[in-house]
């Protein structure tokens, strides 16, 4: 496929920008059942509805006491903040589990969410990133992450950033306007109106690009737009349903940022 009108229509583009969970990377199956396996080969057996009912409990409890993973809690890390959320989530379950195997098991957990045992690459993302790097375009990432990010995507060899840009390292989570500004700097002082934010999220993603003055696209939307009653709020012309489609429509359609 050509690549002439993808550089056309990203002409005015010099900084292309990626959320990662759900844009690039999706689990390779549900935490809760990670979690059971990790449960299991310590000999204890848990319900899978019943650890995710307590992890998503527990995560929002742990976003609220200590928001951005640990980010503001002095003396707390990032794996910190999971080594007490997996502790919570099973001892709610379990409180027969003994501290020190909690531990482990926490330490396993993380280990695992580091490589291809938990991600598998969206269908599209290596060409996608490819053919926007041929052209010229700097290309980075923006995910509301803890700092494990970059190791995470040098484990399932995805094609190199020129920044990544996660909300622990940064400071702030989208939406705010001050990750944005921030991957301004990184990718070499561009402008806002020369960005372009590629995400699944409408609120975090989409909303936060362009309320910070960019282009943005939503692929792979984890909202309903049909929801949404302003319908001003979004292009349709920007939502795709696939990473593959919008490529496609990069290498063969008009599109205006």
């Amino acid at each position: 496929m050509s690549s002439g009108k993808l550089i056309k229509n990203l002409r005015h583009i010099r900084l292309v920008t990626f959320d990662i969970t759900g844009t690039l990377l999706n689990f390779r199956r549900s935490p809760s059942e990670q979690y059971v396996d990790v449960a299991e080969s310590f000999g204890y057996t848990i319900p899978a509805a019943l650890l995710s009912a307590s992890f998503i409990r527990e995560y929002k409890i742990m976003e609220k006491r200590h928001p951005n993973y640990g980010k503001t809690t002095y003396g707390m890390t990032y794996m910190d903040w999971w080594r007490v959320l997996v502790a919570n989530t099973f001892l709610k379950c379990n409180g027969n589990i003994p501290k020190d195997e909690l531990l482990t098991i926490a330490n396993e957990l993380i280990k695992q969410f580091k490589t291809e045992t938990s991600w598998v690459l969206v269908d599209g993302t290596v060409e996608l990133i490819t053919k926007i790097k041929e052209a010229g375009i700097s290309v980075g990432v923006i995910s509301n992450f803890d700092g494990s990010l970059e190791e995470i995507l040098k484990n399932m060899k995805l094609p190199e950033f020129d920044f990544v840009l996660s909300s622990y390292n940064c400071g702030a989570t989208k939406p705010h306007p001050q990750i944005f500004q921030t991957a301004l700097k990184l990718g070499g002082n561009v402008k806002p109106h020369q960005s372009l934010h590629i995400g699944d999220t409408f609120e975090l993603d989409y909303l936060g690009a362009k309320n910070a003055g960019w282009s943005a696209v939503l692929v792979n939307p984890s909202n309903d737009l049909s929801e949404i009653s302003d319908h001003r709020m979004y292009n349709d012309n920007h939502v795709f349903q696939t990473l593959n489609l919008f490529l496609n429509s990069l290498l063969n359609d008009n599109i205006k940022f």
